[in-house]
Protein backbone atom coordinates (compact mmCIF):
# COMPACT_ATOMS: atom_id res chain seq x y z
CA UNK A 1 0.00 0.00 0.00
CA UNK A 2 1.35 3.56 -0.40
CA UNK A 3 0.08 7.04 0.28
CA UNK A 4 0.65 10.09 -0.63
CA UNK A 5 -1.09 13.84 0.64
CA UNK A 6 -1.10 17.51 -0.88
CA UNK A 7 -2.94 20.94 0.26
CA UNK A 8 -5.57 19.57 -2.01
CA UNK A 9 -5.91 16.05 -2.50
CA UNK A 10 -4.83 12.84 -0.35
CA UNK A 11 -5.52 9.03 -1.32
CA UNK A 12 -3.40 5.64 -1.35
CA UNK A 13 -3.48 2.73 -3.19
CA UNK A 14 -2.90 -0.58 -2.82
CA UNK A 15 -1.18 -3.22 -5.04
CA UNK A 16 -0.46 -6.98 -5.33
CA UNK A 17 2.47 -8.58 -5.87
CA UNK A 18 2.43 -12.12 -7.07
CA UNK A 19 5.32 -14.42 -6.95
CA UNK A 20 5.04 -17.86 -9.50
CA UNK A 21 6.97 -21.32 -9.15
CA UNK A 22 9.51 -20.20 -11.04
CA UNK A 23 10.02 -16.84 -9.23
CA UNK A 24 8.40 -14.64 -11.93
CA UNK A 25 7.55 -11.70 -9.90
CA UNK A 26 3.42 -9.72 -11.27
CA UNK A 27 2.41 -6.64 -9.93
CA UNK A 28 -1.33 -5.37 -10.70
CA UNK A 29 -3.08 -2.47 -9.62
CA UNK A 30 -6.34 -3.77 -6.83
CA UNK A 31 -7.86 -0.62 -5.87
CA UNK A 32 -7.17 3.16 -5.68
CA UNK A 33 -8.63 6.06 -3.58
CA UNK A 34 -8.67 10.13 -2.97
CA UNK A 35 -9.89 12.54 -1.30
CA UNK A 36 -10.37 16.24 -1.36
CA UNK A 37 -8.45 18.19 1.15
CA UNK A 38 -10.68 20.03 3.49
CA UNK A 39 -10.79 23.77 2.67
CA UNK A 40 -9.82 26.88 5.11
CA UNK A 41 -12.92 29.33 6.20
CA UNK A 42 -11.89 31.95 7.50
CA UNK A 43 -15.19 33.41 8.37
CA UNK A 44 -15.28 30.43 10.78
CA UNK A 45 -11.93 31.20 11.83
CA UNK A 46 -11.04 27.55 10.47
CA UNK A 47 -7.41 26.68 9.27
CA UNK A 48 -6.52 25.18 6.21
CA UNK A 49 -5.24 21.84 6.98
CA UNK A 50 -1.61 21.57 7.37
CA UNK A 51 0.40 18.91 5.37
CA UNK A 52 1.58 16.42 8.57
CA UNK A 53 -2.12 16.31 9.20
CA UNK A 54 -3.25 15.55 5.73
CA UNK A 55 -0.51 12.80 5.53
CA UNK A 56 -2.02 10.94 8.75
CA UNK A 57 -5.52 11.20 6.56
CA UNK A 58 -3.90 9.55 3.75
CA UNK A 59 -2.51 6.86 5.88
CA UNK A 60 -5.89 6.42 7.66
CA UNK A 61 -7.12 6.25 4.57
CA UNK A 62 -5.19 3.49 3.21
CA UNK A 63 -5.42 1.39 6.43
CA UNK A 64 -9.32 1.69 5.66
CA UNK A 65 -8.79 0.55 2.24
CA UNK A 66 -6.12 -2.32 3.51
CA UNK A 67 -8.84 -3.56 5.66
CA UNK A 68 -11.80 -3.55 2.79
CA UNK A 69 -9.41 -5.70 0.36
CA UNK A 70 -8.24 -7.75 3.44
CA UNK A 71 -11.80 -9.00 4.19
CA UNK A 72 -13.66 -9.09 0.40
CA UNK A 73 -10.44 -11.10 -0.95
CA UNK A 74 -9.61 -13.46 2.13
CA UNK A 75 -6.23 -13.87 1.15
CA UNK A 76 -3.25 -14.36 3.57
CA UNK A 77 -0.47 -12.12 2.70
CA UNK A 78 2.47 -9.95 4.08
CA UNK A 79 1.00 -6.42 4.35
CA UNK A 80 3.83 -3.42 3.52
CA UNK A 81 3.17 -0.01 4.10
CA UNK A 82 4.98 2.86 2.09
CA UNK A 83 4.51 6.31 2.76
CA UNK A 84 6.58 9.30 1.62
CA UNK A 85 6.12 11.49 4.89
CA UNK A 86 8.68 10.94 7.55
CA UNK A 87 6.70 11.63 10.56
CA UNK A 88 3.95 9.24 9.56
CA UNK A 89 7.05 6.24 8.76
CA UNK A 90 9.16 7.22 12.26
CA UNK A 91 5.82 6.06 13.76
CA UNK A 92 6.39 8.30 16.89
CA UNK A 93 3.73 8.77 20.03
CA UNK A 94 3.66 12.23 19.25
CA UNK A 95 1.72 11.18 16.69
CA UNK A 96 -0.72 11.65 18.98
CA UNK A 97 -0.97 14.80 19.65
CA UNK A 98 -1.57 15.75 16.02
CA UNK A 99 -4.23 13.43 14.68
CA UNK A 100 -5.86 12.52 18.13
CA UNK A 101 -7.17 8.70 17.18
CA UNK A 102 -5.79 8.42 13.90
CA UNK A 103 -2.95 7.02 14.81
CA UNK A 104 -3.89 4.40 17.09
CA UNK A 105 -6.31 3.00 14.85
CA UNK A 106 -3.96 3.19 12.39
CA UNK A 107 -1.45 1.05 14.05
CA UNK A 108 -4.42 -1.28 15.20
CA UNK A 109 -5.63 -1.90 11.85
CA UNK A 110 -2.07 -2.31 9.99
CA UNK A 111 -0.71 -4.58 13.02
CA UNK A 112 1.17 -7.11 11.74
CA UNK A 113 2.55 -4.91 8.66
CA UNK A 114 5.99 -3.86 7.87
CA UNK A 115 6.02 0.35 7.37
CA UNK A 116 8.42 1.84 5.42
CA UNK A 117 9.57 5.42 4.20
CA UNK A 118 10.02 5.93 0.45
CA UNK A 119 11.23 8.88 -1.69
CA UNK A 120 8.22 10.51 -3.74
CA UNK A 121 9.30 10.03 -6.86
CA UNK A 122 8.92 6.08 -6.29
CA UNK A 123 5.80 6.88 -4.51
CA UNK A 124 2.94 5.87 -7.41
CA UNK A 125 0.21 7.61 -4.73
CA UNK A 126 1.60 10.77 -5.96
CA UNK A 127 -0.40 10.53 -9.06
CA UNK A 128 -3.46 11.04 -6.52
CA UNK A 129 -1.88 14.02 -4.60
CA UNK A 130 -0.57 15.60 -7.33
CA UNK A 131 -2.70 14.80 -10.05
CA UNK A 132 -2.18 13.52 -13.78
CA UNK A 133 -3.66 14.06 -17.60
CA UNK A 134 -5.43 10.91 -18.68
CA UNK A 135 -3.48 10.89 -21.85
CA UNK A 136 0.09 10.66 -19.93
CA UNK A 137 -2.06 8.01 -16.89
CA UNK A 138 -2.69 5.35 -19.51
CA UNK A 139 1.01 5.23 -20.26
CA UNK A 140 2.50 5.61 -16.89
CA UNK A 141 4.10 2.24 -15.95
CA UNK A 142 4.44 2.75 -12.65
CA UNK A 143 0.47 3.97 -11.95
CA UNK A 144 -0.45 0.50 -13.03
CA UNK A 145 2.22 -1.77 -12.25
CA UNK A 146 3.89 -0.73 -9.12
CA UNK A 147 7.37 0.62 -9.01
CA UNK A 148 9.85 -1.00 -10.98
CA UNK A 149 12.22 -2.16 -7.59
CA UNK A 150 8.97 -4.39 -6.07
CA UNK A 151 9.92 -6.92 -9.04
CA UNK A 152 13.43 -7.31 -7.13
CA UNK A 153 14.22 -9.46 -3.77
CA UNK A 154 12.73 -8.20 -0.28
CA UNK A 155 16.33 -7.37 0.79
CA UNK A 156 16.92 -5.06 -2.22
CA UNK A 157 13.70 -2.35 -1.32
CA UNK A 158 13.72 0.81 0.12
CA UNK A 159 13.75 0.71 4.04
CA UNK A 160 13.22 3.50 6.45
CA UNK A 161 16.71 5.80 7.66
CA UNK A 162 17.15 6.03 11.00
CA UNK A 163 15.84 9.10 12.56
CA UNK A 164 16.06 10.64 15.90
CA UNK A 165 12.80 11.92 16.92
CA UNK A 166 14.19 14.88 18.67
CA UNK A 167 15.34 16.48 15.50
CA UNK A 168 11.96 16.43 14.22
CA UNK A 169 10.48 20.06 14.25
CA UNK A 170 7.72 20.23 17.59
CA UNK A 171 5.76 23.35 14.92
CA UNK A 172 5.54 20.65 12.22
CA UNK A 173 4.07 18.19 14.77
CA UNK A 174 1.83 20.84 15.65
CA UNK A 175 2.05 19.51 19.80
CA UNK A 176 0.45 21.22 21.89
CA UNK A 177 1.88 21.66 25.36
CA UNK A 178 -0.83 20.77 27.66
CA UNK A 179 -0.86 22.61 30.92
CA UNK A 180 -2.75 21.48 33.89
CA UNK A 181 -3.11 24.19 36.72
CA UNK A 182 -5.31 23.30 39.74
CA UNK A 183 -8.50 25.48 39.89
CA UNK A 184 -8.35 27.52 43.22
CA UNK A 185 -11.97 26.43 45.08
CA UNK A 186 -13.21 28.58 47.97
CA UNK A 187 -14.87 26.20 50.49
CA UNK A 188 -18.32 27.41 52.21
CA UNK A 189 -16.91 28.98 55.78
CA UNK A 190 -18.40 26.36 58.87
CA UNK A 191 -20.52 28.99 60.06
CA UNK A 192 -23.09 28.20 57.45
CA UNK A 193 -23.36 25.15 59.21
CA UNK A 194 -24.15 26.05 62.59
CA UNK A 195 -27.96 26.03 61.78
CA UNK A 196 -30.66 24.52 59.48
CA UNK A 197 -32.36 27.77 59.81
CA UNK A 198 -32.12 31.13 58.09
CA UNK A 199 -33.79 32.78 61.25
CA UNK A 200 -31.29 31.21 63.47
CA UNK A 201 -27.89 31.72 61.54
CA UNK A 202 -28.76 35.63 61.57
CA UNK A 203 -29.92 35.71 65.03
CA UNK A 204 -26.65 33.68 66.40
CA UNK A 205 -24.22 36.24 63.98
CA UNK A 206 -26.32 38.95 65.23
CA UNK A 207 -25.37 38.18 68.90
CA UNK A 208 -21.48 37.69 67.85
CA UNK A 209 -21.60 40.28 66.24
CA UNK A 210 -23.08 42.56 69.82
CA UNK A 211 -20.76 40.85 71.75
CA UNK A 212 -17.44 42.29 69.99
CA UNK A 213 -18.96 45.80 69.74
CA UNK A 214 -19.74 45.70 74.05
CA UNK A 215 -16.01 44.13 74.14
CA UNK A 216 -15.01 47.50 72.29
CA UNK A 217 -17.14 49.91 73.00
CA UNK A 218 -17.59 49.67 77.01
CA UNK A 219 -19.48 52.53 77.31
CA UNK A 220 -21.66 51.88 74.52
CA UNK A 221 -23.32 49.07 75.43
CA UNK A 222 -25.67 46.92 73.80
CA UNK A 223 -28.40 44.80 75.60
CA UNK A 224 -32.04 43.43 75.62
CA UNK A 225 -33.46 41.86 72.58
CA UNK A 226 -31.94 41.28 68.99
CA UNK A 227 -32.83 44.80 67.35
CA UNK A 228 -34.18 44.64 63.57
CA UNK A 229 -31.22 47.06 62.67
CA UNK A 230 -28.76 43.96 64.38
CA UNK A 231 -30.25 41.67 61.81
CA UNK A 232 -29.64 43.55 58.69
CA UNK A 233 -26.55 44.13 59.16
CA UNK A 234 -25.72 40.45 60.34
CA UNK A 235 -27.46 39.35 57.23
CA UNK A 236 -25.90 41.90 55.40
CA UNK A 237 -22.25 40.37 56.67
CA UNK A 238 -23.28 36.84 55.82
CA UNK A 239 -24.24 37.83 52.33
CA UNK A 240 -21.07 39.28 51.93
CA UNK A 241 -18.71 36.30 53.12
CA UNK A 242 -21.13 34.16 51.09
CA UNK A 243 -20.38 36.26 47.67
CA UNK A 244 -16.76 36.36 48.46
CA UNK A 245 -17.12 32.50 48.66
CA UNK A 246 -18.80 32.29 45.17
CA UNK A 247 -17.67 35.07 43.12
CA UNK A 248 -14.10 35.79 44.24
CA UNK A 249 -13.23 37.18 40.45
CA UNK A 250 -16.02 38.67 39.73
CA UNK A 251 -15.64 40.86 42.97
CA UNK A 252 -12.00 41.60 42.19
CA UNK A 253 -13.37 42.65 38.16
CA UNK A 254 -15.97 44.65 39.65
CA UNK A 255 -13.93 46.59 41.96
CA UNK A 256 -11.06 47.20 39.74
CA UNK A 257 -12.76 47.79 36.42
CA UNK A 258 -16.24 48.57 37.56
CA UNK A 259 -18.12 45.62 35.13
CA UNK A 260 -17.10 42.25 34.99
CA UNK A 261 -15.05 39.98 32.36
CA UNK A 262 -16.92 39.02 29.17
CA UNK A 263 -16.73 35.18 30.08
CA UNK A 264 -18.17 35.83 33.53
CA UNK A 265 -21.53 33.76 34.03
CA UNK A 266 -22.70 37.19 35.75
CA UNK A 267 -22.35 39.04 32.04
CA UNK A 268 -26.00 38.91 31.32
CA UNK A 269 -26.94 40.68 34.48
CA UNK A 270 -25.19 44.09 34.46
CA UNK A 271 -23.89 43.33 37.50
CA UNK A 272 -22.92 46.65 39.84
CA UNK A 273 -21.08 46.77 43.72
CA UNK A 274 -23.07 48.81 46.13
CA UNK A 275 -22.12 48.20 49.92
CA UNK A 276 -20.01 45.48 49.14
CA UNK A 277 -22.29 43.36 47.57
CA UNK A 278 -23.02 42.38 44.44
CA UNK A 279 -26.74 43.62 43.16
CA UNK A 280 -28.59 43.43 39.96
CA UNK A 281 -28.30 46.17 36.88
CA UNK A 282 -30.91 45.60 35.15
CA UNK A 283 -33.35 48.76 33.59
CA UNK A 284 -35.59 49.66 36.18
CA UNK A 285 -33.43 52.55 37.79
CA UNK A 286 -36.56 55.09 37.15
CA UNK A 287 -39.36 52.58 38.51
CA UNK A 288 -41.45 54.10 41.55
CA UNK A 289 -40.54 50.70 43.83
CA UNK A 290 -38.23 50.37 46.52
CA UNK A 291 -34.50 49.70 45.84
CA UNK A 292 -33.99 46.14 47.23
CA UNK A 293 -36.47 45.04 43.89
CA UNK A 294 -34.78 47.56 41.49
CA UNK A 295 -31.08 45.78 41.90
CA UNK A 296 -31.61 42.43 43.81
CA UNK A 297 -29.22 40.67 45.64
CA UNK A 298 -27.13 38.04 43.51
CA UNK A 299 -26.95 34.47 45.34
CA UNK A 300 -24.92 31.31 44.21
CA UNK A 301 -27.34 28.13 43.41
CA UNK A 302 -24.64 26.32 44.88
CA UNK A 303 -24.06 27.97 48.19
CA UNK A 304 -24.95 26.83 51.69
CA UNK A 305 -26.47 30.22 52.55
CA UNK A 306 -28.67 30.12 49.29
CA UNK A 307 -30.53 26.94 50.43
CA UNK A 308 -31.15 28.45 53.62
CA UNK A 309 -32.82 31.43 51.85
CA UNK A 310 -35.27 29.39 49.36
CA UNK A 311 -36.28 27.20 52.50
CA UNK A 312 -36.91 30.37 54.68
CA UNK A 313 -39.29 31.73 51.90
CA UNK A 314 -40.49 28.50 50.71
CA UNK A 315 -41.76 28.12 54.90
CA UNK A 316 -42.47 31.49 54.53
CA UNK A 317 -45.12 31.14 52.07
CA UNK A 318 -46.63 27.78 53.47
CA UNK A 319 -44.64 25.56 51.29
CA UNK A 320 -45.28 27.22 48.07
CA UNK A 321 -44.40 26.08 44.38
CA UNK A 322 -41.72 26.64 42.07
CA UNK A 323 -43.56 29.26 40.59
CA UNK A 324 -44.59 31.06 43.86
CA UNK A 325 -41.15 30.36 45.74
CA UNK A 326 -39.54 31.47 42.49
CA UNK A 327 -41.12 34.99 42.83
CA UNK A 328 -41.06 35.61 46.44
CA UNK A 329 -37.46 34.95 46.44
CA UNK A 330 -37.06 37.79 43.64
CA UNK A 331 -38.51 40.31 45.82
CA UNK A 332 -34.68 40.78 47.50
CA UNK A 333 -32.48 37.94 45.92
CA UNK A 334 -31.60 37.04 42.48
CA UNK A 335 -30.22 33.08 42.22
CA UNK A 336 -28.53 31.61 39.70
CA UNK A 337 -30.15 28.94 37.92
CA UNK A 338 -33.69 29.30 39.92
CA UNK A 339 -35.81 27.04 38.49
CA UNK A 340 -33.25 24.20 39.05
CA UNK A 341 -32.44 25.34 42.06
CA UNK A 342 -36.23 25.73 43.58
CA UNK A 343 -36.89 22.34 42.41
CA UNK A 344 -34.32 21.10 44.65
CA UNK A 345 -35.41 22.81 47.23
CA UNK A 346 -39.03 21.57 47.07
CA UNK A 347 -37.85 18.12 46.57
CA UNK A 348 -36.17 17.93 49.90
CA UNK A 349 -38.81 19.54 51.87
CA UNK A 350 -40.07 16.26 53.68
CA UNK A 351 -43.85 17.85 54.21
CA UNK A 352 -44.14 18.66 50.59
CA UNK A 353 -43.45 15.40 49.67
CA UNK A 354 -45.84 14.10 52.39
CA UNK A 355 -48.53 16.28 50.66
CA UNK A 356 -48.05 14.82 47.22
CA UNK A 357 -48.90 10.69 47.80
CA UNK A 358 -48.78 8.84 44.75
CA UNK A 359 -52.31 7.53 43.80
CA UNK A 360 -52.66 4.17 43.15
CA UNK A 361 -54.10 2.95 39.97
CA UNK A 362 -56.46 0.34 40.55
CA UNK A 363 -56.68 -3.13 38.10
CA UNK A 364 -59.88 -2.66 35.49
CA UNK A 365 -62.29 -5.62 36.32
CA UNK A 366 -62.86 -8.10 33.03
CA UNK A 367 -65.21 -7.36 30.63
CA UNK A 368 -68.46 -8.82 30.49
CA UNK A 369 -69.40 -11.42 28.24
CA UNK A 370 -71.60 -9.29 26.24
CA UNK A 371 -68.74 -6.87 25.55
CA UNK A 372 -66.53 -9.60 24.30
CA UNK A 373 -68.54 -11.94 22.41
CA UNK A 374 -69.71 -11.97 18.91
CA UNK A 375 -73.60 -10.94 18.60
CA UNK A 376 -75.44 -8.62 16.32
CA UNK A 377 -75.16 -5.47 16.91
CA UNK A 378 -78.36 -4.36 18.76
CA UNK A 379 -78.99 -7.66 20.50
CA UNK A 380 -77.18 -5.59 23.84
CA UNK A 381 -78.30 -2.49 24.46
CA UNK A 382 -77.08 -0.05 27.22
CA UNK A 383 -79.02 2.74 28.16
CA UNK A 384 -78.13 5.36 30.57
CA UNK A 385 -79.75 8.86 31.33
CA UNK A 386 -78.39 12.70 32.00
CA UNK A 387 -79.91 15.58 33.36
CA UNK A 388 -81.98 16.82 34.45
CA UNK A 389 -82.87 19.49 31.33
CA UNK A 390 -85.42 22.86 31.49
CA UNK A 391 -87.18 23.35 27.88
CA UNK A 392 -89.82 25.68 26.75
CA UNK A 393 -93.40 25.26 27.44
CA UNK A 394 -94.89 24.94 23.95
CA UNK A 395 -97.96 26.75 26.10
CA UNK A 396 -97.56 30.58 26.67
CA UNK A 397 -98.75 30.34 30.39
CA UNK A 398 -96.95 26.76 30.73
CA UNK A 399 -93.41 26.85 32.75
CA UNK A 400 -90.37 25.28 31.77
CA UNK A 401 -90.83 21.16 31.10
CA UNK A 402 -88.22 19.16 33.09
CA UNK A 403 -86.62 16.46 30.61
CA UNK A 404 -83.86 14.31 31.04
CA UNK A 405 -81.88 12.56 27.55
CA UNK A 406 -81.53 9.02 27.51
CA UNK A 407 -77.78 7.97 25.85
CA UNK A 408 -78.34 4.53 24.29
CA UNK A 409 -75.72 2.57 22.76
CA UNK A 410 -74.88 -0.48 21.38
CA UNK A 411 -72.43 -3.40 23.50
CA UNK A 412 -70.55 -4.66 21.18
CA UNK A 413 -70.03 -1.90 18.21
CA UNK A 414 -70.80 0.82 20.42
CA UNK A 415 -73.27 2.97 18.10
CA UNK A 416 -74.56 5.89 20.07
CA UNK A 417 -77.70 7.29 19.96
CA UNK A 418 -80.07 10.24 22.30
CA UNK A 419 -83.51 11.08 22.64
CA UNK A 420 -85.04 12.97 24.70
CA UNK A 421 -87.40 11.86 27.58
CA UNK A 422 -90.09 13.92 29.01
CA UNK A 423 -89.61 11.64 33.00
CA UNK A 424 -87.77 8.58 34.26
CA UNK A 425 -90.25 6.54 34.51
CA UNK A 426 -90.62 6.16 30.54
CA UNK A 427 -87.84 4.88 28.49
CA UNK A 428 -88.03 6.34 24.76
CA UNK A 429 -86.35 4.03 22.70
CA UNK A 430 -86.24 4.70 19.40
CA UNK A 431 -87.25 2.25 17.02
CA UNK A 432 -84.23 2.28 14.01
Amino acid sequence: MFCAASQKVYGACIYLRCVSFNGTVSLSLVTAKSRVAPLGDLEKKRKQISIPRLELSSALTGAHLYEKVVQSHKIAVQPYFWIDSIIVSVGSQRLRLVGTFSWPEIQHITRGGILNHIAGLDNPADVLSRGMDPHQLKDFQMWWQGPPWLRLDKTLWPTTANINQEDIDPLLLEERTTVSAPAQVIEPSTIFNLRSSLQDLVRIVSLARRFVHNCRNTSDRRVGLVRLEEREAALHQLLILAQRESFPEDLVTLRKNGEVKPTSRLKQLCPRLVNGLILVGGRLRNANISAGRKHRIVLDNQHPLSILVADYYHKKALHAGQQLLIASIRERYWPIAARSFTRKVIHRCVKCFRARPKSSEQLMADLPAERVNPAPPFLCVEVDYCGPFYIQNPYRKGGPIKCFVAVSSGGRCRPHNTSLCRGVEKICLPAK
